[in-house]
């Protein structure tokens, strides 16, 4: 992948076939939805995002599940 210009390292896990997962998370925050921060999601498409302010319980999950599925991927 790249981003601004540099290689950023990308991961795939083939566990659940076409299964994609693109939840931001931060600390106490967690964005989820189908926007997926790219021209067509802000301009043409019709998509939905959640934001859960101060969930500490629901980032730790996401947190968890993240680390989870990085043991099981495997460099591209």
């Amino acid at each position: 992948m790249i981003d601004g210009g540099r290689m950023v390292p990308a991961w795939i896990k083939r566990i659940f076939g076409g299964c994609r997962s693109g939840t931001p998370f931060c600390d106490q925050t967690v964005q989820t939805g189908s926007f997926n921060y790219s021209f067509s999601a802000k301009s043409k498409n019709t998509e939905n995002v959640v934001v859960l302010w101060n969930a500490v319980d629901t980032a730790n999950r996401f947190a968890a599940q993240f680390q989870e599925i990085w043991q099981r991927a495997s460099p591209l």
